[in-house]
C-alpha cells in the first residue's frame, strides 16, 4: 500500500497540482472493501467533520483494521491547526481498534514544466528518508476522530450496509468506491 499511495500522491501533484486528499480503505477479514476520499470542505470545523465523516464506509462494512492516508501540512491548513509534523509529508497509518502504526513519508516539492488543465502549478514530489514506524502515535483531532467512528456500527442492514452508505456519502461529495 505505500507504493500504492506515493505513486497516488506524486500523480495529484502532476495532474492538479494538489496533494492526495484525505482517504480511508477498510479491510474485513484482510480484504479491502473499498475506499473513501474527503468531499470538497470549508476550513475549519466542516473539515475537520469531512474527515471524521469518512468513517461511514469502515463502520458500515464492519471493518477489523483501516488504512488512512493524508498530507499533514494539508490537514493543519484545512483545520486551522498547528502542524503536527514541521515539512510536507505523506502519512499513512494503519489502525484496528486496538493498535495504531504510523508510516510518515517526508518529502519536498518541486515545480514541474507546464501546468494542469485548470491553470495550476504541476508539482512534483522528492521523497526523502523514511523515518521508523510510530506505534500508538498522538494524531490530529479530525484523524483521531476517523479512527474512534471506524468501530462504531451504523444501524442499517448488514446487506446493503456498504451500498447504502456509499450512496450517502457520494451525495454529500465524497469520492467512494466499493470492492466488495
Amino acid at each position: 500500500m505505500t507504493d500504492f499511495v506515493k505513486e497516488a500522491h506524486e500523480l495529484n501533484g502532476a495532474e492538479v497540482g494538489g496533494v492526495m486528499p484525505p482517504s480511508v480503505y477498510p479491510f474485513r477479514d484482510g480484504k479491502m472493501l473499498g475506499f473513501a476520499q474527503l468531499r470538497p470542505v470549508y476550513r475549519g470545523q466542516d473539515a475537520a467533520s469531512g474527515i471524521a465523516e469518512l468513517s461511514f464506509l469502515p463502520a458500515a462494512g464492519e471493518a477489523d483494521e483501516i488504512l488512512v492516508v493524508w498530507e499533514s501540512q494539508d490537514i493543519a491548513v484545512a483545520c486551522e491547526l498547528p502542524p503536527q509534523y514541521s515539512s510536507s509529508c505523506l502519512n499513512l497509518l494503519w489502525a484496528n481498534p486496538d493498535e495504531r502504526l504510523l508510516r510518515r513519508m517526508p518529502y519536498q516539492e518541486y515545480l514541474l514544466p507546464g501546468s494542469t488543465e485548470h491553470g495550476t502549478a504541476r508539482v512534483g514530489v522528492d521523497w526523502t528518508r523514511q523515518e521508523a514506524d510510530l506505534r500508538d502515535p498522538a494524531l490530529e483531532p479530525a484523524i483521531a476522530s476517523l479512527v474512534q467512528f471506524s468501530w462504531d456500527p451504523l444501524d442499517l442492514p448488514s446487506q446493503s450496509a456498504l451500498q447504502t452508505t456509499q450512496a450517502y456519502m457520494e451525495s454529500l461529495g465524497y469520492v467512494v468506491e466499493l470492492v466488495a
